[in-house]
């Protein structure tokens, strides 16, 4: 069922798919995110309430549908600088230190995520956006003209997809409002 499909249901078997939908992502949540950091079922299962078993069938199944996260890992570059390993991201050229081997997508994927999200910000600096906040993947400023800073903001991101060329474009979503709450 795609999204318009679901928004063409009733408001009650909407409400009823949502419940549904959010308890399945509630229990494998944890699994999505700890797999890539290698979690073992025994931790897995204290963390969720799930039985050693349920939680391995869990891992089984995230490691079956996303193999290739194991095949980017294994292609990374790294190296030896006396007792310690350096993997090198390859969308930053940043060596960062490897301390376990099972750490290569994690820190592929928070390093790189790292780098696009400043990347972005010093561009829409340089377009004038003057964020007052930022935290983790967002960024926040009390603004007098929504539409020029949105503007900013995706010029910003047009000129780093542009840059940095990857196999998948960037996108932003902006939102506004009175409140942290108003747009979270």
């Amino acid at each position: 069922m795609n999204l318009d499909e679901m928004k063409a249901l009733p408001e009650d078997e909407q409400k009823a798919l949502y419940e549904r939908l959010h308890k399945i992502r509630k229990s494998v949540k944890p699994v999505t995110y700890s797999a890539v950091y290698g979690i073992g079922a025994p931790k897995l299962a204290r963390e969720t309430g799930k039985t050693k078993q349920e939680a391995q069938g869990m891992l089984d199944s995230y490691w079956e549908r996303n193999w290739a996260v194991k095949k980017v890992a294994e292609k990374q570059v790294t190296k030896q600088v006396g007792d310690y390993t350096w993997l090198r991201n390859p969308v930053s050229g940043f060596w960062h230190e490897l301390r376990y081997d099972k750490d290569r997508f994690s820190t592929l994927a928070q390093s790189t995520g790292v780098f696009i999200f400043d990347s972005w910000l010093a561009r829409a600096r340089l377009n004038g956006y003057m964020g007052q906040l930022s935290f983790h993947d967002e960024t926040g400023a009390s603004v007098k003209d929504e539409k020029a800073t949105e503007e900013a903001l995706q010029n910003a991101l047009d000129r780093l997809n542009r840059e940095l060329n990857l196999n998948v474009e960037i996108k932003i979503d902006t939102q506004t409002g009175d409140t942290y709450g108003d747009v979270h």
